[in-house]
């Protein structure tokens, strides 16, 4: 068995899956490795893998709040009894910006970056958009941002995936909102799936990014939008 030490450029550990996969060349392509998500421990700014001999393709993937992917991608050769040593990073993200016009009620919030989400609580794309505002509260308590849940009804706030947010991070604000006049969001970011949750990310009376419906490591992806 030969021996992988990766390491990143920044030495924070990546995600399996999320950030990066490791493929063995058989039969003509690369097979993805199955590992589990944290195989890389999170305190450990380098990690080995131990690996059969053969061919391996490692590819790293950088998602952009534009919803774009990055991706770079190294073949490797395993050898018996060898360890070698790889530094990964992620391309640069980027991404154009949609600047369409606020809403009307957001108006007041000129000049400082904003979250601004409309909720199905509930239902489960929404339940998974706020277990990820959980699993990253310390963070979105310290954002420089506004982060507002709009709701459809008073009796939205019984939600108790809602309440255990609100709990996690006191500064986000809640509107009840029973119009949901959202339309030409959905219409402006060309998204051709209308759902919900519909998740604007603001500064400067202008949207710059929009995501409809959930996908996983959203909440992570917010972080890095303002």
């Amino acid at each position: 068995m030969g021996t992988l030490s990766l390491s990143t450029d920044d030495g924070q550990p990546l995600k399996y899956y999320h950030q990066f996969t490791i493929g063995k060349l058989e039969e003509g392509y690369y097979r993805t490795l199955d590992y589990e998500e944290e195989i890389w421990p999170q305190e450990n700014p380098e990690f080995e893998l131990r690996l059969e001999p053969g061919a391996y393709r490692l590819v790293t993937t950088n998602r952009s709040v534009d919803e774009s992917n990055h991706v770079r991608a190294t073949t490797l050769q395993s050898k018996k009894t060898k360890k070698w040593t790889q530094q990964i990073g992620l391309m640069p993200a980027s991404g154009e910006k949609a600047n369409l016009p606020l809403l009307a009620q957001h108006e007041k919030r000129a000049g400082k970056a904003s979250i601004l989400c409309w909720l199905a609580p509930g239902e489960e794309p929404t339940e998974h958009l706020l277990n990820e505002i959980i699993e990253h509260a310390k963070a979105y308590e310290k954002m420089d941002a506004t982060i507002v849940l709009h709701i459809p009804k008073q009796q939205c706030k019984q939600d108790p995936t809602l309440n255990k947010a609100l709990a996690a991070v006191p500064s986000l604000e809640i509107i009840v909102d029973e119009a949901y006049a959202i339309e030409s969001y959905y219409h402006g970011l060309n998204m051709m799936e209308k759902r919900l949750p519909l998740i604007l990310v603001t500064k400067e009376q202008k949207v710059n990014y929009g995501f409809s419906g959930y996908q996983v490591g959203v909440g992570q992806l917010l972080i890095q939008s303002v």
